[in-house]
């Protein structure tokens, strides 16, 4: 059992503001990583010291469909472009931005990959007792994706800073077998609800 503080954003295309960002870069910036700026910058104004995970299912896509799609009609692929469709482009811009040294993860794993992102920054948390920033992203679906997307998808991101406390007690097992979606869980989060289930834990409000 771990006890923890948890607070959380969430942000979409339409809501993100990267004015902090330099002008130069910030033109050069996704949907995605805008969003992910968004929430970072959000619970973490002035914080450079805080290891960050992220985890997208789809990560860049956006990007990566247009250099495809680049790539299949004029035989060639943008060096620019290609820099900022890594998986941890986000993550990785965030930690330049501010100036962050500490370690940042990147996880993609599939359908739970909101899961596996929550369970390694409460397994950082757990071993370090540091503050750990989570952000959750996923774009909206790429025309050349459009036929095969997830059913019910969502484009969110979501941004969590755990950090240790007493408002909510962890305990690991198999609670459920529904991945989790992000949407879920930053309800759950602002509905007060007692106990949230997931495919790998269990969170459980201990004030109300």
């Amino acid at each position: 059992m771990v006890s923890i503080n948890i607070k959380a954003v969430q942000c979409t295309a339409q809501t993100a503001d990267v004015s902090f960002v330099p002008v130069l870069l910030r033109r050069r910036l996704s949907e995605n990583i805008k969003t992910c700026l968004t929430v970072a910058h959000n619970l973490c104004p002035s914080d450079s010291d805080i290891v960050t995970v992220y985890a997208s299912r789809f990560g860049e896509w956006q990007i990566t469909a247009a250099q495809l799609e680049m790539e299949y009609s004029e035989n060639v692929v943008s060096a620019a472009s290609f820099g900022l469709s890594v998986h941890n482009a986000g993550v990785g811009l965030w930690h330049l931005v501010t100036k962050n040294h500490q370690p940042y993860s990147s996880i993609s794993a599939g359908e739970n990959s909101f899961d596996a992102g929550f369970i390694e920054a409460l397994s950082i948390l757990t071993t370090d007792k540091k503050r750990v920033l989570y952000i959750y992203s996923d774009e909206a679906v790429p025309e050349l994706y459009a036929k095969i997307s997830p059913p019910n998808f969502v484009p969110l991101t979501v941004g969590v800073l755990l950090e240790p406390g007493t408002d909510f007690s962890v305990e690991f097992g198999r609670f459920t077998s529904a991945p989790i979606a992000p949407l879920n869980f930053f309800d759950f989060l602002t509905a007060k609800d007692a106990v949230f289930n997931a495919p790998f834990y269990q969170l459980q409000r201990t004030k109300c």
